[in-house]
């Protein structure tokens, strides 16, 4: 479930102004929250203001803006923003039916995340990545597709003599940067935290999770795509989120909204009564009802879902 800050910025500020409508001038008056911005009619908020700012979660998102030249930048966007919403209005783009039902389905979808995000804070964040997220290092060997036997050999022997290097006190960023087959190889084979929910192979998992000691290296592990060796930089508990890249926040929060997501989804799947009709689904999908075509209204999608294309 990819999601970029820029997406949750525009989409969710347009949305929350589209129903809340800041576009009437009795709010000035009724809203005890000072006003910092009219636009033509309308006016934006502190408590406009701080909720948008509140759903910056990058720290180099909140840096940016955390600074008075930058909570005026961001007010002028927010200012940008309802300008655009109200051009919208003024096309009459806000009268079309089916905009209400992309207002509907985004209502649907901040529902769903406000479920899933409620228990989300600094704190739960930082317990989860100390006990899911563990550091290695890596040197990969990889198979060819369809490789026989005795190349499969000549492989496993290649790598069991770069482990041969290593207990000899080669170093391992050096050789992995030499001899591995992975695109961390570069990195000297180091890929930053990693979970055993993130796609590595079963097999280097399991590898993984049995080295104790920083430094320890594993013995040659065989998977389907190659022949792996891997080093323990940091175990489970030690890792310190300080100096991560922004994508290794956001993957680490997606990890986190993933799991939210699937705790709640068994609670209430067990709760509910839920029947499926594929057959219903399979007549309905070869007709033409499923073409929606071009239209006024963009494919407006929440963040993490991707927007459907209408051109093809």
């Amino acid at each position: 479930m990819k999601f970029r800050i820029a997406g949750i910025v525009f989409a969710i500020v347009v949305f929350s102004m589209a129903v809340c409508g800041c576009d009437d001038k009795e709010k000035e008056d009724a809203h005890a929250s000072p006003v910092l911005a009219k636009v033509n009619d309308s006016v934006i908020t502190s408590e406009d203001f701080i909720v948008s700012m509140q759903l910056l979660y990058f720290p180099s998102e909140r840096a940016k803006y955390d600074t008075p030249e930058g909570r005026q930048s961001f007010l002028k966007l927010l200012t940008t923003m309802e300008l655009f919403y109200q051009e919208g209005k003024r096309q009459g783009i806000n009268e079309d039916p089916r905009m209400e039902k992309v207002v509907e389905n985004f209502r649907r979808y901040l529902i769903y995340h406000a479920i899933i995000t409620q228990n989300i804070n600094s704190e739960t964040i930082k317990d989860f990545f100390q006990r899911n997220f563990f550091h290695v290092a890596l040197i990969k060997i990889a198979k060819p597709e369809g490789a026989n036997e005795a190349t499969i050999t000549k492989l496993k022997a290649k790598a069991e003599k770069l482990l041969g290097k290593l207990k000899e006190g080669a170093d391992f960023a050096k050789t992995a940067q030499k001899y591995s087959d992975h695109p961390t190889a570069q990195n000297g084979g180091d890929p930053g935290p990693i979970t055993f929910t993130g796609g590595w192979p079963i097999e280097v998992l399991r590898a993984a999770g049995a080295l104790r000691k920083v430094g320890d290296v594993s013995p040659v592990i065989e998977t389907p795509d190659g022949f792996y060796i891997i080093k323990l930089i940091e175990p489970y508990g030690n890792l310190d989120m300080a100096g991560l890249t922004d994508d290794r926040h956001q993957f680490i929060y997606n990890s986190l909204l993933q799991q939210n997501f699937k705790n709640y989804a068994t609670q209430l799947q067990m709760m509910a009564d839920v029947k499926l009709f594929p057959e219903v689904l399979q007549e309905i999908s070869s007709r033409t009802v499923l073409d929606l075509g071009a239209g006024s209204v963009p494919s407006v999608a929440p963040p993490g879902v991707p927007a459907v294309d209408r051109g093809k």
